[in-house]
């Protein structure tokens, strides 16, 4: 197995220790500075789904839309306090319109990072970090960042299904005569034939895949190697319910929604229970797999996978006389 440590974006300067970031999200230390914890969240979520370096801008936009969306989140807050004391003062009802914030201008951003501590350290450690508001100007519309996240989500299964095979290989066909054990069986090549053997024949239309047929084994080739370093996080997301992707950018709740299942520490503490559990067990079969370290602290939690079939038998049995019959 690979350790993967730190993720860089696509210059290769460093943006996040990933393990540091899995401590966060996972309760195990506290917030550098109040809604640190929100933000990596949500471009913890993003980088699942654009782990390859070609694409991790998306994680580091995904950093500066959560951060932005925190300080104008914080400024409505901050603004509330305000408006409520003034209303209190004047012995008026406490309804606060928040559509009457004041306008953002310096000296509006001054008093809010002078009375804010949140508003300050977000501003400074997240988006002055990078730039700045001009590195914003590089980022995509919040509508077009949700349609690219949409994108990736409709090719989770290609990268699923592999892991899906490769962990049943591990816990249901090493050491099991039925299945004529390989030493090498539970490796990519041998997923991408389990699923491109049984529908080899199937025919498709021009330009369009049936689908009653797999994809092609290079089109499992390229998204395997664009997801690679998330693909057991892809797998849990898929194939086991976790909730763990990005919520919309272009939605007027969006902060409050991110606030909230940052602040889930149960189910995060399960979904990286259960991402510790299947890293260990390719760990143990010596799998060649990316993975993240997680704290020995976080409980595991069994994940279970069904037995082959006697058809999903044969298709294993065939790799010997016909996996170079795969194109790629």
């Amino acid at each position: 197995m690979r350790r993967l440590t730190v993720i860089y974006d696509d210059t290769y300067l460093p943006m996040f220790d990933v393990e540091n970031v899995v401590k966060l999200l996972s309760h195990k230390r506290e917030e550098a500075f109040e809604g640190e914890r929100a933000v990596r969240f949500f471009q913890f979520r993003t980088w699942i789904l654009f782990p390859d370096t070609d694409e991790t801008n998306y994680a580091k936009w995904a950093e500066l839309i959560a951060a932005v969306k925190y300080l104008d989140w914080a400024e409505a807050d901050h603004f509330w306090d305000e408006e409520t004391e003034r209303l209190r003062r004047e012995g008026q009802p406490p309804f606060v319109d928040l559509s009457h914030k004041p306008l953002q201008t310096t000296h509006r951003i001054s008093t809010l990072m002078t009375n804010n501590n949140a508003y300050r350290q977000i501003f400074d450690r997240l988006i002055g970090r990078r730039g700045g508001l001009l590195a914003l100007l590089d980022a995509p519309s919040l509508a077009d960042f949700d349609r690219a996240t949409y994108a990736r989500i409709d090719h989770m299964h290609i990268v699923s299904d592999l892991i899906d095979y490769r962990l049943r290989y591990i816990q249901h066909g090493i050491g099991n005569r039925k299945v004529n054990a390989d030493p090498d069986g539970e490796n990519f090549n041998h997923a991408r034939f389990f699923f491109w053997w049984p529908t080899r024949e199937v025919q498709s239309s021009r330009g369009k895949t049936s689908p009653n047929k797999a994809v092609a084994p290079k089109t499992m080739r390229t998204w395997w190697k664009k997801c690679e370093r998330s693909a057991l996080f892809i797998y849990l997301i898929h194939k086991h319910g976790f909730q763990q992707l990005p919520m919309d950018t272009d939605d007027d709740v969006f902060m409050e929604n991110l606030l909230r299942e940052s602040n889930d520490t149960e189910e995060l503490l399960r979904f990286f229970g259960a991402y510790a559990y299947i890293a260990e067990a390719f760990r143990n079969a010596r799998s060649n797999l990316i993975y993240v370290r997680v704290p020995d602290s976080i409980p595991r939690i069994p994940i279970s996978t069904p037995p082959f079939s006697k058809t999903e038998l044969e298709t294993i049995s065939q790799y010997d006389g016909h996996y170079l019959e795969m194109t790629e």
